[in-house]
């Protein structure tokens, strides 16, 4: 929502964030005098329904595929194509009963070596309602492919690719550190961990790697014990979580670029996030270089 004095105005536009309202590129044109009437009209605007006993949202979405327009299962997507799945009470992301999609495309290609782990992929704009949703990945029963999408610049080119990889895992390591830190106060290993990851970012060379793989060991042994403790208390869980999110930001910048999304993945467990806003700060860092 956009305050102006006492009135409110709907962001609405195929870049807003159904959670958090991120980057709108429109509004509803209304002058709303209170919060709530103003969600209502975004809410109609953005073709909020009740189906099955819980709210569905109509959103823009972004959908990979391989270079033949296919997904798992050899499912052809294209230019208007839609696939329907019959509707269940309980769906569920990472099974057969949902067909998968981002509500960010620059989230889609980093957390994809970790999910489909599709090569040279496709991008597609497509329209579907939401039915469950995890950290930036949803589920719909109904999905349309409407138009293919240019690659990003900083996914095509693979020095580019890589920093914002490490950029978007240091992000997410930083957004938790303070969960760890708060049930270990005396413990640096991943803060050391995020700040070799930094290191790789300033200056790119096999010792910053090698050091940034030092430290994601180091983080990783925290984490290890930070886990053990998982049975005299919860926070050690998800300080657990914060600590692996530090290990994955320096392992990224060391040799694989799955760690990106395994960041952002232990992250997720440990707090909530708003991953398609660290998704595009870290393309955005990349474009400021």
């Amino acid at each position: 929502m956009k305050a102006t004095k006492k009135y409110y105005s709907v962001g609405i536009g195929k870049n807003t964030d159904m959670h958090y309202n991120a980057s709108p590129d429109q509004t509803c044109g209304h002058r709303h005098r209170s919060y709530k009437t103003a969600v209502a009209c975004q809410q109609k605007l953005l073709g909020y329904h009740k189906e099955h006993g819980k709210t569905v949202c109509s959103a823009k979405l972004y959908k990979l595929t391989n270079k033949n327009g296919c997904t798992h299962g050899n499912t052809q997507w294209g230019i208007g194509v839609t696939h329907e799945l019959k509707a269940r009470k309980k769906p569920r992301l990472c099974t057969k009963g949902v067909l998968h999609a981002y509500k960010n495309i620059n989230l889609a290609l980093l957390l994809n070596p970790n999910h489909a782990n599709i090569s040279n992929p496709k991008i597609w704009e497509a329209d579907g309602e939401i039915v469950v949703e995890d950290y930036g990945k949803v589920g719909c029963f109904k999905l349309t492919t409407t138009n293919e999408l240019s690659c990003p610049d900083w996914y095509i080119d693979d020095k580019k690719r890589r920093r914002v990889q490490v950029q978007f895992a240091v992000l997410c390591a930083e957004s938790v550190l303070h969960i760890y830190e708060n049930q270990y106060p005396d413990d640096n290993r991943p803060r050391t961990a995020i700040e070799a990851a930094q290191n790789y970012l300033k200056k790119p060379s096999n010792a910053a790697a090698k050091a940034g793989n030092a430290a994601a060991k180091a983080a990783a042994k925290a984490a290890y014990e930070a886990y053990a403790a998982y049975e005299a208390a919860n926070a050690a869980a998800y300080a657990a979580y914060a600590a692996i999110a530090a290990y994955a930001a320096a392992y990224v910048a060391y040799e694989a670029p799955y760690e990106a999304a395994n960041a952002a993945a232990y992250a997720a467990k440990a707090a909530s996030i708003d991953f398609c806003a660290l998704a595009d700060q870290a393309v955005k860092m990349e474009d400021n270089n």
